[in-house]
């Protein structure tokens, strides 16, 4: 009998081979970046014991991209955004060209990058497997994950439910802690890095554009977590789905203007 826990994994193998994802390393929070941003950013040009220069490059062009700083399709040149952020353009150039590998940005034959504008058609794909990553992962946590370690998620999450007129930074940043808790959950450092990177390019869709429903992706996230918490496979496994679903149909009434 093959293993279930697997078989998420052989029926998208075709379709991670098709896109060629670049395995992301990501060694500080969202919201760091966004502290360092709001903050107008630090200088680049020093030193630092936990990041490289090219890294916090990196790390804040891809936190103003994921906050909508950088609006998709205006294109913008090297040296203006090396003088916004007060760094050198040779480790602005390196961070630039992996958020390029990475499907986030694209670059014109002129040299100027631009945030990409995802077709509604890749997006469909990104969803079909998100919703095959994230279930697998919800399973897998699931069975796997220590006595108690979902407890301050349902309290967060118990919270939000009873008041869920929050701002859209910080139910982000709740949303964040979720599915990374879930992702790295799963004890597969693979397969957390292709969620946060699927999720990255679907969120460039909908940080702006989507109303706000944060009770329902709350009640969501609450059945995913008690699923976790009480060691049901199945059950976590199927409100991954449900949620992943739920995601993709606003997707879509956006894009059609349902």
């Amino acid at each position: 009998m093959p293993d279930k826990t697997m078989i998420g994994f052989r029926l998208v193998s075709q379709k991670e081979s098709a896109i060629s994802l670049r395995v992301q390393a990501i060694f500080d929070t969202l919201a760091r970046a966004r502290i360092m941003i709001a903050e107008r950013g630090p200088s680049l040009t020093g030193t630092d014991e936990k990041f490289s220069v090219t890294e916090r490059a990196y790390q804040i062009v891809r936190a103003k991209i994921l906050a909508g700083d950088m609006q998709p399709g205006r294109f913008f040149t090297e040296r203006k955004l090396a003088e916004d952020l007060s760094t050198s353009r040779t480790p602005l150039r390196t961070a630039l060209t992996r958020l390029t590998s990475e499907g986030l940005l694209e670059r014109a034959a002129n040299g100027t990058v631009a945030v990409r504008q995802l077709p509604l058609e890749e997006l469909l794909q990104i969803m079909v497997i998100r919703r095959q990553l994230e279930s697998e992962a919800a399973a897998l946590t699931a069975l796997k994950s220590a006595t108690g370690s979902t407890d301050a998620l349902i309290a967060e999450t118990r919270t939000l439910i009873a008041a869920p007129d929050v701002d859209l930074e910080s139910f982000w940043l709740y949303d964040d802690k979720v599915h990374e808790c879930i992702a790295q959950g799963s004890g597969m450092q693979v397969l957390a890095d292709l969620i946060r990177n699927m999720r990255d390019k679907s969120r460039m869709c909908h940080m702006v554009h989507l109303e706000p429903d944060f009770l329902a992706q709350a009640e969501e996230h609450m059945a995913i977590l008690t699923a976790i918490r009480d060691r049901d496979a199945s059950a976590a496994r199927e409100a991954m789905i449900l949620h992943i679903d739920h995601v993709r149909n606003r997707f879509v009434k956006w894009f059609t203007g349902g």
